[in-house]
């Protein structure tokens, strides 16, 4: 027996054992399952994005960057992840 994720809002459990709780989010429009508990901060870090490169924007409102590591994923979360370039 393997890993087991239960329904929308699931538990991931390995061997019967319950390793975490998991919610569904759409980071730039693509369905993806992350931890309950995971902050933006430790998305962007799973993500291997540069903090200082991206911009977060969480079901339509920016959010500044001292605001990630307070702010917890919920299940249906929308957000858009723009990472800045230079140029002319």
């Amino acid at each position: 027996m393997g890993w087991i994720l239960f329904g929308k809002i699931g538990i991931v459990r390995w061997r019967g054992k319950k390793m975490a709780e998991m919610v569904t989010i759409f980071a730039n429009g693509k369905a993806r399952q992350v931890r309950s508990s995971q902050t933006v901060s430790e998305m962007i870090r799973d993500m291997k994005l540069a903090p200082s490169s991206v911009l977060v924007e969480r079901n339509g409102e920016a959010l500044l960057r001292h605001e990630w590591a307070e702010s917890k994923v919920e299940h249906g979360d929308r957000l858009e992840i723009v990472r800045v370039v230079a140029g002319g």
